[in-house]
């Protein structure tokens, strides 16, 4: 059951139709019965305010219909079954049933505008051209003009499960591995995309390029591979594998500036520096106290950089296998990256910051501004300006011009922009059907003139009043638009 505009929506299954009755002060009428040309159950519906235009909830899919049910689109990107919508001006917002909220412009073609509506893990770029990548609940790459900070187009059906990591393997094509082994390959001049299954058996947790165009891949099944992408077959061709080196997942890799070595990061514990010439180990050390997550090595080959669970980056000298210690950060290091030119090293971390070392391994920058812990980011415009990505489903975009190596003292940084999806509403408070709002809405929901307390609670309402929407259902969610979706069960209706 859906009330929206003034009508009553009774929503049946086998077949499906819906049931279309008008409100008025004492009356509930029915005034038409719509058969919907589908097989099975309908979720949920909506419509415009003039009711020319139906949303129709069916299963993972949104039907759009006219006033008479006959449905003309179909939208098939969710992860999740649609459960709630909100209608204002062209825009539908849909929220599923992992909170998770996805916007419609229902104008013209309708399409999902962009924007990660999910956990974001992974990112790249290369020249003007960003790509992002999101958690299960999304499983999207977004390409981005850095130019703009625009979303170019989003690139669905890449993965059931969390992107985890991207390369670009040139600047026409970039490389992606999700966490169940597959890896994707995508040329952006044709926007054809290639999924080679199975390619690792378990996570892949980092991609990195070589000069030769080689891809290699680290996976939670504890081995690395190397790959080679025949663009005239459009496969992807096994080169070798690593095995047998380390006892738990491999996270982390890097190649040597000449590309002789790879190092590799475990959750054993260990660092491990591969001569990929005789492929055997040329340097292994255990310097951390728990999982290893990122490495990288110096510009000029000489040092390893490693990062883990135990909040510090460890530096190992290749000549002397003298080894040093850089702490600061309170949480986690998940990655580690070095500008071009080796002026800086930036480090993420689970402390929601990114930290920028000199070459004298001293702390110029800490970069505040995202409010979850920070997996990837990315230097780009000539290394003066870094891409981030969070848990708290942002992209920040940090200007690092300003920044000199030979500062004697910390700068704090806050983001030039963040990149998101909605500005964002919080609950304040919820008192004697009284709802506060962040944005200083105050909503008396008592003024609501439809008897909730006499519907079934299996039943689901969909309640509009101006621009403000509320949804019942066993518990009482209270969204206001841009939309959000946080449950109040202090509230029974």
């Amino acid at each position: 059951m859906v009330y929206n505009n003034n009508r009553l929506y009774l929503l049946y299954s086998f077949p499906a139709k819906v049931e279309v009755s008008e409100v008025t002060a004492n009356l509930i009428k029915t005034v038409q019965t719509i058969t919907v040309d589908i097989k099975g159950k309908i979720y949920t519906v909506g419509s415009t305010p003039d009711n020319q235009k139906l949303f129709i909830v069916h299963n993972k899919t949104l039907c759009l219909a006219d006033e008479d049910g006959r449905i003309y689109e179909k939208i098939d990107s969710f992860k999740q079954h649609p459960k709630s919508l909100f209608y204002k001006k062209d825009l539908l917002g849909i929220g599923d049933w992992n909170g998770a909220f996805s916007l419609l412009d229902t104008q013209n073609k309708p399409h999902l505008l962009p924007g990660h509506n999910s956990r974001i893990y992974a990112v790249a770029v290369k020249g003007n051209v960003m790509v992002t990548g999101s958690d299960f609940l999304e499983a999207q790459l977004r390409v981005w003009d850095t130019g703009t900070y625009k979303v170019q187009y989003i690139i669905n059906g890449v993965s059931n499960k969390s992107i985890d990591t991207i390369a670009f393997l040139s600047k026409d094509h970039f490389v992606w591995g999700d966490a169940v082994g597959n890896i994707g390959l995508y040329n952006l001049n044709t926007r054809k995309k290639n999924i080679f299954k199975n390619a690792h058996a378990a996570d892949i947790e980092e991609l990195v390029i070589s000069k030769n165009q080689h891809i290699y891949s680290a996976s939670t099944d504890k081995t690395i591979k190397e790959w080679y992408f025949d663009s005239k077959t459009q496969s992807l061709k096994s080169i070798r594998t690593l095995k047998g080196f380390f006892k738990d997942t491999v996270y982390g890799i890097a190649l040597s500036p000449d590309n002789r070595f790879i190092a590799a990061g475990s959750f054993d514990h260990s660092v491990k520096v591969i001569d990929l010439k005789t492929n055997k180990v040329r340097d292994s050390y255990i310097k951390h106290a728990h999982n290893v997550y990122g490495v990288i090595f110096s510009p000029d080959g000489r040092f390893v950089y490693s990062c883990g669970r135990d909040h510090y980056i460890v530096k190992y000298d290749l000549h002397t296998r003298h080894i040093k210690k850089l702490k600061g950060h309170e949480n986690r290091i998940y990655y580690l990256r070095f500008t071009s030119n080796g002026k800086f090293l930036g480090s993420s971390s689970r402390d929601n910051t990114i930290r920028l070392w000199n070459r004298n391994d001293q702390c110029i920058a800490i970069l505040k501004g995202h409010k979850q812990r920070i997996y990837q980011f990315a230097f780009f415009d000539n290394d003066t300006k870094i891409a981030s990505v969070s848990w708290d489903k942002t992209i920040n975009i940090w200007d690092i011009s300003s920044l000199s190596e030979n500062s004697d003292r910390t700068t704090i940084l806050k983001p030039e922009r963040t990149l998101k999806e909605f500005p964002g509403c919080e609950i304040l408070s919820f008192k004697d059907k009284v709802l506060q709002l962040s944005d200083g809405t105050i909503l008396d929901t008592s003024k609501i003139k439809l008897q909730i307390e006499k519907l079934k609670k299996q039943c689901q309402v969909t309640l509009q009043n101006n621009t403000q929407f509320i949804h019942y259902d066993n518990m009482f969610d209270a969204i206001n638009w841009p939309p959000r979706h946080p449950f109040l069960d202090q509230y029974q209706s």
